[in-house]
């Protein structure tokens, strides 16, 4: 692999630039993006399966990686091809919606389209198969902490890798496994569609997000997963059903990770590419590495024992 190591070098140093950070970044990281878009050509070469190193190789997880993506209903893949009428969205000042009303008709849970704001949403829903909410909690602190494959193997074709900043907390065994992510930060470079990028990912308190604390940590909202980004911030949210759990995915673009730690709204005008494509690609991206994880999450969190 030649070509990779010194593109994902570069990559890595952009993901950690603080062109990234806060309201008054926003304007660089789209620029940076832009470049970055350009600079994709290096990738062209590569095959299917994102390359591994030969000690990854002998990682008890690699099969995994190896066996790929699994196949996505034709149901969902035929909703990637149009969006949803305008105003479908939930509106991210009614974020608390996202846990009350997970079977209201006025929105779409599975799709994606445009806001009347000029903003733009992404939203899955997968059934994980003998799967817990905890297993959720501990994959997001398990895959940002190891081996690259970690991060890989939850989209081998499209996933590069992910780093914690904050190692030491999301390793605090004294800490319960959903608090080891809030207030860190993951350095991520991935492909949603649009070429390789990086991405810094911001793992909030949910409260500090924006929702109300009586409705977490209850009966269908047993785990929620918020995270601050740009273009997009998202959500996770698992709920126990008969079987496993269903993670519901959520991501409101246009809003986006501030400076102030807060979640705002940013000028979608700005955006290399229009609102709408990027929605489409984050919900035909979610597609593939949420059936993945659904696919393997519950042998491999049995495998390591639950251990990080």
């Amino acid at each position: 692999m030649p070509e990779l190591e010194p593109a994902k070098h570069r990559l890595l140093l952009l993901t950690r630039s603080r062109a990234y950070e806060g309201m008054d970044g926003v304007s660089a990281g789209c620029s940076r993006i832009r470049a970055i878009i350009k600079m994709n050509k290096l990738f062209t070469t590569m095959t299917k399966l994102i390359p591994t190193t030969q000690d990854e190789k002998q990682l008890a997880y690699y099969k995994y990686y190896e066996t790929g993506l699994p196949e996505i209903s034709a149901e969902k893949l035929a909703l990637a091809q149009t969006p949803q009428p305008v105003g479908r969205g939930i509106p991210f000042e009614q974020k608390d919606d996202f846990i009350l009303r997970p079977g209201n008709k006025d929105y779409c849970y599975v799709g994606f389209g445009e806001n009347p704001d000029g903003t733009a949403y992404a939203a899955n829903q997968t059934f994980f198969p003998g799967g817990t909410p905890e297993m959720l909690e501990w994959w997001f602190v398990w895959q940002g902490v190891g081996p690259d494959l970690r991060y890989r193997l939850w989209d081998p074709e499209d996933h590069y890798f992910s780093k914690i900043a904050e190692v030491e907390q999301a390793l605090d065994e004294s800490k319960p496994i959903r608090e080891r992510i809030w207030n860190t930060t993951h350095y991520v470079v991935e492909d949603i569609g649009l070429g390789p990028m990086p991405v810094n990912l911001h793992f909030m308190n949910p409260f500090e997000f924006g929702f109300r604390k009586d409705l977490l940590w209850r009966e269908g909202c047993e785990s929620l997963v918020s995270i601050g980004g740009i273009p997009a911030s998202v959500c996770h949210k698992a709920r126990k059903v008969e079987g496993g759990i269903i993670v519901d995915s959520y991501f409101w673009v246009g809003y986006v990770f501030g400076q102030n730690g807060k979640i705002c709204k940013m000028d979608t005008t700005q955006m290399p590419v229009p609102v709408i494509v990027v929605a489409k690609a984050l919900y035909s991206h979610n597609l593939r590495e949420m059936a993945k994880l659904a696919e393997v999450l519950t042998s491999l969190y049995s495998e390591e024992g639950g251990r990080i």
